[in-house]
């Protein structure tokens, strides 16, 4: 069955398919951030066979790396800044929509330099795009256009949780 990529799953196939994706979802909102684009490019409206060899493969993968972690450095706060990386591939899935991701981290502001610092991830996404994008660039520019809103909404929880006289609805932005 699995050389028959095109053909629709049938009803227990489809069972298998939620299942194995929902695992895959969990570890993948809270620990796995390295699975994320295979499980979201799995997900099809037309849920086919090679969907399932796709989550299935994910699964075989998540399994062989179990021991990963993700490792939260101390940062120093007087140093820290917040990166956002995002990014996409144009029309890769399925009807010409777009896949992108993100990543967000706290990290010493010397991460900014060509020496490098320490960092430690935050926040991770990968997602398919709603609109069809017409170019990389539109694609690439939605992706970041989350990925920096991800970034300040952040940025607003760290002002408050670090600095209880202000409020991150405060119009004053000096006072961060």
């Amino acid at each position: 069955r699995a050389r028959e990529t095109d053909a629709l799953l049938t009803p227990a196939e489809e069972t298998n398919f939620r299942s194995v994706a929902g695992v895959l979802l969990w570890l993948t909102l809270h620990t796995r951030p390295d699975l994320a684009s295979a499980l979201s490019l799995s997900q099809d409206s037309n849920k086919r066979v090679i969907n399932l060899v796709n989550v299935e493969k994910a699964l075989a993968y998540a399994r062989k790396t179990s021991l990963q972690t993700i490792m939260i450095r101390k940062i120093d706060m007087s140093d820290a800044c917040i990166i956002a990386y995002g990014d996409s591939s144009w029309a890769n899935a399925a009807e010409f929509k777009s896949q992108a991701g993100l990543v967000i981290g706290l990290a010493e502001k010397g991460a900014l330099m060509a020496d490098g610092g320490t960092w430690s991830l935050l926040a991770w996404r990968s997602y398919r795009i709603k609109r069809v994008c017409r170019s990389t660039l539109a694609a690439e520019t939605s992706a970041c256009d989350v990925a920096l809103d991800l970034a300040e909404y952040i940025r607003k929880i760290m002002v408050e949780m670090l600095n209880v006289n202000c409020r991150a609805t405060d119009r004053r932005p000096e006072k961060y």
